[in-house]
């Protein structure tokens, strides 16, 4: 996801408004989500329920530092500094 966030992500703003159709955005529509699989994590046995409910939203944190950390191994392996998303490799259009 936070690959996908840096390098395909765009959501284009003119003044702090969306300019972009929620429509548009390329977000999956109910029947177009492959199958989940559900993994229920147990709890300690000291605590009131037995699946660990109090543990949701936590992956999400993990997101924040991926787009820094691409557009830095960008900067790494070509020198260019990119302040926009989605990020693009310019590198390879550059040689042609």
């Amino acid at each position: 996801m936070g690959l996908g966030i840096a390098l395909t992500e765009d959501y284009p703003m003119k003044d702090g408004w969306p300019q972009a159709k929620y429509g548009t955005l390329g977000l999956l529509r109910a029947p177009d989500v492959p199958p989940i699989k559900i993994h229920l994590v147990k709890a300690p046995d000291d605590q009131l329920s037995p699946y660990a409910h109090g543990a949701k939203g936590i992956g999400e944190l993990s997101l924040i530092p991926i787009t820094p950390a691409c557009q830095n191994a960008y900067y790494n392996f070509d020198g260019e500094f990119r302040t926009e998303l989605p990020m693009k490799n310019t590198f390879y259009k550059k040689k042609k």
